[in-house]
């Protein structure tokens, strides 16, 4: 079987299980709670949002907590983001952007209340042998020819994050050896996707990134899907999301798997 015919088959797979997660009433109630996060945040917002707190899972500003019946617990620092300050344009009508303001909000571990609904949960992959320990030096080697560093350093929060301010790709070095390797993969399709600079809402770039490093493990003989399905309902909006993002994903995973074959021979 070639790889673009195993990407394609594991593309349809993650695509039902996916999708039938997403009709599941956990993830309608969970769904119905998220919709109160719909902000887009820019890569330049997610760094400052990591450095200023790693951890950090869903953020909201002071009153938007308090609107769903979530209170900031006291003595919490605000994480500050840059929100866009606009003026109409007199001439066209337009919104026309004249620079940016620091704004202030906190993410849902600062806070305490009611209940949050829980999405699907999402189940470290273990594993380790040479297989893994191969592929991972070969998506190293592939990072290292697309001139980015990986470094694997301890990460309070996410497995993973690609900083394209330093071309770099973190790797929270406690992860197991499989679930290094699926993350690794995760942050190079962000790369190779451009998502750096994209302008694609954030829940569009995780549903691409995952789905190509699902169906790369996959063809790869790693089973990523008791981690991989889970997430990518987290962030999925809607179901047709999901076949979008997996149609792009699985060029990427033809063109990932031949570069490293390339790099590895």
């Amino acid at each position: 079987m070639t790889t673009a015919t195993k990407n394609n088959r594991a593309k349809e797979i993650l695509v039902e299980n996916v999708t039938d997660l997403i009709n599941s009433e956990q993830y309608k109630a969970a769904l119905s709670f998220r919709q109160n996060f719909q902000h887009h945040y820019s890569f330049r917002n997610l760094f400052l949002i990591f450095s200023q707190c790693p951890e950090a899972r869903m953020i909201a500003g002071y009153r938007k907590w308090q609107a769903i019946g979530r209170q900031v617990k006291k003595g919490e620092r605000s994480i500050a983001i840059l929100a866009p300050m606009l003026k109409k344009d007199e001439q066209t009508g337009d919104q026309k952007l004249i620079g940016y303001r620091s704004v202030s909000v906190f993410d849902i571990g600062q806070t305490v209340g009611e209940e949050i609904p829980a999405m699907p949960e999402a189940r470290t992959i273990l594993g380790d042998n040479k297989a893994i320990q191969d592929a991972r030096k070969a998506c190293e080697e592939l990072a290292e020819s697309l001139g980015l560093e990986v470094e694997y350093k301890t990460l309070e929060g996410p497995c993973g994050v690609y900083l394209p301010q330093y071309a770099k790709i973190l790797i929270d070095k406690h992860l197991p050896a499989a679930h290094r390797l699926k993350t690794l993969i995760h942050e190079i399709s962000h790369a190779m996707l451009d998502h750096g600079t994209s302008d694609q809402p954030r829940h569009v770039m995780e549903l691409e990134a995952e789905s190509a490093a699902y169906m790369i493990c996959d063809s790869l003989g790693l089973d990523t899907s008791d981690y991989s399905f889970a997430y990518l309902a987290g962030w999925a909006e809607k179901p047709e999301e999901v076949i979008t993002a997996a149609e792009r994903a699985c060029k990427l995973a033809d063109q990932i798997m031949e570069q490293m074959q390339t790099v590895a021979a």
